[in-house]
């Protein structure tokens, strides 16, 4: 599905157009490139890079608005896989947060009393490593993860 992206920082402005699969791959080094060039051309990086416009759905304005365990309990959670990607699902719709960190998403999925397992804390990782596998999380930075575009459709039609 062809895409359309803007980004301008200070001076820096890029314009990308063509394949949504690229930008779910690339977004985050090309930001990271823009931020660099606005540093080299000398005006001080105060803030990152956003896009300005996107024909591309990766970003959500759902109105799901549920707590981490009445997700968690709609999408009849049974592992810490799942149940990290109920925590993530809470933190993307009900408190707006494109992206999070490990341990918002631990914390969130420990507020899920009635699906919370104490393992689930000693395999974090493993956890992390499988909803990266799976495409259901991508690292945007170190220590800053955010719901695939793919993962965020399926979960507001299984929420919705």
């Amino acid at each position: 599905m062809p895409s359309k992206i803007r980004i301008k920082v200070g001076e820096v402005e890029i314009e990308y157009e063509g394949e949504e699969q690229f930008l779910k791959q690339e977004l985050t080094g090309l930001l990271t490139a823009v931020a660099q060039l606005h540093n080299a051309v000398g005006a001080p990086h105060k803030k990152a890079p956003q896009a300005v416009t996107t024909q591309s759905d990766t970003a959500t304005a759902s109105n799901i608005k549920l707590t981490t365990s009445t997700i968690a309990h709609k999408l009849n959670v049974k592992t810490g896989p799942e149940l990290l990607i109920a925590a993530a699902a809470h933190l993307t719709f009900s408190k707006q947060q494109p992206t999070f960190s490990r341990q918002q998403l631990h914390d969130e999925m420990k507020s899920a009393n009635a699906h919370y397992n104490k393992n689930y804390s000693a395999n974090l990782s493993k956890h992390f490593t499988s909803a990266l596998k799976d495409n259901k999380l991508t690292e945007r930075a170190k220590d800053s993860y955010a719901l695939t575009a793919d993962a965020i459709k399926d979960l507001e039609a299984r929420l919705g």
